[in-house]
């Protein structure tokens, strides 16, 4: 069966990675056959394509999503970004939210060679980001060191030359992965 490719499934133990950068961000469809994959285009007609695979961790197996609508149950991939909310007031609003862009483009480039990266820059119309408040230094660090415990990737970013940590931003996963390590943390509010 078809299935639109930015909700393909992940049950098997390859991802399609050379269709992805050409069909998932135009939302094509495609049916796996063997290692093969058939990409439906506008028009009715379709596109046979041999593809590359990789392994996918065993814990990794299940339905992603970068961000389509679907009434199964999806894991969407996301990336989370911390910043300290006693900034807000000594730097304003618009400062802060360069320190959490810095942030996630460190973190975007650090795991730029990973595939939930990929599955999420593929899908620029649906990225998903999730952004929260740590209350001082102190938190944003703790959060820091609770998401690397949790085995969560993430870059804290320490403004320069001041060296001031003002933000976290983790690399893309899915949300179950990285929502257990984010208890305690606000979403942020202007």
């Amino acid at each position: 069966t078809a299935l639109p490719l930015c909700m393909l499934s992940l049950a098997s133990s390859t991802v399609a990675s050379t269709i992805r950068a050409s069909a998932l961000a135009r939302r094509r469809f495609v049916r796996a056959e063997g290692s093969m994959f058939r990409l439906k285009l506008r028009g009715g007609s379709s596109l046979l394509r041999q593809t590359e695979t990789t392994s996918v961790p065993q814990k990794n197996r299940r339905r992603l999503s970068v961000g389509a609508a679907s009434s199964e149950p999806v894991d969407t991939i996301v990336q989370y970004v911390v910043v300290r909310r006693d900034l807000k007031d000594q730097w304003g609003t618009g400062p802060l939210i360069a320190q959490a862009c810095h942030a996630s483009t460190a973190a975007l480039w650090l795991s730029r060679d990973e595939e939930y990266t990929k599955a999420y820059t593929d899908g620029l119309d649906a990225m998903h980001k999730v952004i929260l408040s740590a209350k001082n230094e102190n938190a944003l660090r703790k959060a820091a060191k609770t998401l690397e415990e949790g085995g969560v990737k993430c870059k804290l970013w320490i403004e320069q030359p001041e060296n001031i940590p003002t933000a976290l931003a983790t690399f893309p996963r899915p949300r179950s992965e990285i929502k257990p390590f984010t208890k305690g943390l606000q979403l942020f509010k202007d």
